[in-house]
């Protein structure tokens, strides 16, 4: 390669580091792979206050889940209520959200099998009074098999949708309070 091959090679790439450390969240940081869960899985990013992001995980084949098999998605931030947690299983496998980075800080997305924890499907109804209510539910213990693995698909990564227009704008999470809203 030539010097000024080689100059205009090392430009480019210097400039690609900073826009994507401008974005907040650096290249080997971004999440975007498909694992093979064995009953537990995290990687941590580290994320600048209001930074905005798409946060999703899948099971790529339901019906490849052990018996009445789980797992919870966990989303854990630098601060108490800044995170979430989904329960994934057959009849509800993914999980998609668009992420408000509240503080600057260390952020963890884990996956862990739920082996021994009551459905919230078995607890009292208070609103449904139809068949829902009828339904069988997950039993309180499902072992994770050992050497059982099903593919998981994860993405965390920046997105901008850029300024709202006519009133419309994408929610995000967190979103339990008004301390939370995005400025």
């Amino acid at each position: 390669m030539c010097k000024p091959c080689r100059s205009w090679h090392y430009l480019t790439a210097a400039c690609l580091a900073v826009c994507l450390s401008s974005a907040g969240i650096a290249a080997e940081r971004e999440i975007n792979e498909q694992i093979d869960f064995s009953g537990s899985h995290s990687q941590v990013v580290e994320l600048i206050a209001g930074q905005t992001l798409e946060i999703s995980a899948s099971i790529a084949s339901p019906s490849k889940l052990p018996a009445n098999g789980r797992l919870a998605v966990e989303w854990i931030g630098p601060a108490a209520d800044i995170g979430f947690r989904k329960v994934l299983h057959a009849l509800d496998p993914d999980v998609y959200l668009v992420y408000w980075a509240p503080q600057e800080g260390r952020y963890t997305l884990s996956l862990s099998a739920v082996a021994d924890e009551e459905p919230p499907a078995s607890a009292a109804r208070w609103r449904e009074t139809g068949v829902l209510a009828d339904l069988k539910s997950f039993p309180k213990q499902t072992p994770w098999p050992a050497g059982h693995q099903v593919e998981v698909r994860l993405l965390v990564r920046p997105v901008d949708f850029g300024e709202g227009t006519h009133g419309i704008v994408v929610e995000t999470e967190p979103n339990n309070s008004i301390a939370q809203a995005p400025t």
